[in-house]
């Protein structure tokens, strides 16, 4: 129970960082986005060019659609249930693509962001990153999250470097490590999630992605 309890919290969290950019957008993209899939226990994305594949045997499970649909409406009203990926990012929403978990609580999320022309054309990595941070640590505080501490970092990602943020926060007495990763391809920004509250860095976790 305490599992779904802080996986909830960081998702709704993350929707609130999501929802930043975005703020007031009404335009869309010209450019049609294939969301990426998730086969056996390998998640790929093509349009960010990225992919994972966790081992099972290590206590790896990703979510199944059902449970993602079932964890949003536990968590949020950000993203209607009732549309798939593509639907939500037509209308300029966000949308969880990935959810894998750990038997340890280590937790591994891909949300992605439709910014639209106009924010697409204003925001890069970095500003994204800037902007997100803008509010994080105060979005984090009303999800429940104490102690919070974030900062902007240039890491590595699948092969390449990245703009992202770096978290540590408490919650519900435990602490918890994040590191988020933001790769922006077109109008798109895909938002990577790795968490852990264990001794294993959460950035490590982001070393099992690769490029494709």
């Amino acid at each position: 129970m305490r599992k779904i309890a802080h996986l909830g919290a960081l998702i709704l969290s993350l929707l609130m960082l999501l929802s930043l950019a975005a703020c007031g957008q009404k335009d869309t993209n010209a450019t049609p986005y294939t969301p990426g899939t998730t086969v056996g226990n390998t998640y790929t994305n093509e349009h960010f060019g990225f992919t994972v594949t966790l081992d099972e045997s290590s206590g790896w499970t990703f979510y199944t659609s059902e449970q993602l649909a079932q964890l949003i409406g536990q968590t949020s009203e950000v993203l209607d249930n009732s549309e798939t990926v593509s639907e939500s990012l037509e209308r300029s929403k966000n949308a969880i693509e990935m959810v894998a978990i750990r038997t340890d609580n280590a937790t591994l999320i891909v949300t992605v962001e439709n910014l639209g022309a106009s924010n697409g054309a204003k925001y890069d990595e970095s500003s994204y990153v800037d902007t997100a941070l803008a509010n994080l640590a105060q979005q984090l505080t009303n999800a429940g999250h104490t102690n919070v501490c974030t900062e902007k970092a240039t890491l590595p990602f699948a092969g390449e470097e990245h703009y992202g943020i770096l978290v540590n926060t408490e919650l519900q007495g435990v602490t918890m490590a994040q590191t988020i990763v933001c790769v922006k391809v077109d109008n798109y920004v895909a938002v990577v999630t790795a968490v852990n509250d264990s001794d294993e860095s959460s950035a490590d976790l982001l070393a099992a992605f690769t490029g494709l």
